[in-house]
């Protein structure tokens, strides 16, 4: 289940609900359900419809993490649209998201989430041996109507204010001695000191 195409086809084998019967719910054409099906394709802006129809999650049907079978969660309304979701690379290149995901932890309209990326047989830095860990794969929410409450060893997403291009760091706020700095989780990994702002803080995530 490696791909949005073969999530796709197992979950309308396990719901008994046709191509065709998912294209009319969707409003789109059968041939558009099997391009989605024949995994030629990552994305879909019918995602949130098609997980509804199916009766799966939207996280697992995007990225074959989290449970499949769609239950409502306490705290969240599973009507709701959802939160965008955005790659590091898309933040800083202010690129819009493509996709948006149902946030199961109370949060504020202004929430986004963040998928981790990368090769999982390479360090990353808020993944290390042992203990808290954010693997690849990862979907991080994250409030920006808190940034201001952050406090030391809250995990947040941070800007690199004087770097020539927008940087975006996904890091673990450290607070001690009159030093603020962005710590990786993964000791491999060295401390930000330069200059930064908080643009949210991380309220809860769904591993892999």
């Amino acid at each position: 289940m490696d791909s949005l195409g073969s999530r796709l086809k197992k979950a309308l084998e396990d719901s008994g609900v046709t191509q065709a019967e998912l294209a009319e719910h969707i409003g789109i054409s059968q041939q558009a359900v099997q391009f989605i099906c024949s995994g030629k394709t990552k994305h879909t802006k019918h995602l949130g419809k098609i997980a509804q129809r199916l009766g799966v999650t939207q996280e697992w049907l995007a990225f074959g993490s989290a449970n499949q079978v769609n239950e409502p969660q306490k705290g969240y309304d599973t009507k709701k649209h959802g939160v965008p979701v955005f790659t590091i690379n898309q933040l800083d290149n202010n690129r819009e998201s493509t996709l948006a995901l149902p946030c199961p932890f109370e949060h504020s309209s202004q929430t986004f989430a963040l998928k981790i990326e990368g090769d999982p047989a390479i360090a990353n830095p808020m993944h290390p041996q042992y203990g808290r860990a954010y693997p690849v794969g990862s979907i991080v929410f994250a409030d920006p109507t808190l940034a201001d409450q952050c406090e030391n060893n809250d995990i947040v997403i941070a800007e690199l204010t004087e770097r020539p291009n927008k940087v975006t760091a996904f890091r673990q706020l450290y607070r001690e001695a009159g030093t603020e700095a962005l710590r990786p989780l993964n000791p491999q990994f060295p401390m930000t000191t330069e200059p930064f702002r908080i643009v949210a803080k991380v309220i809860g995530a769904i591993l892999p």
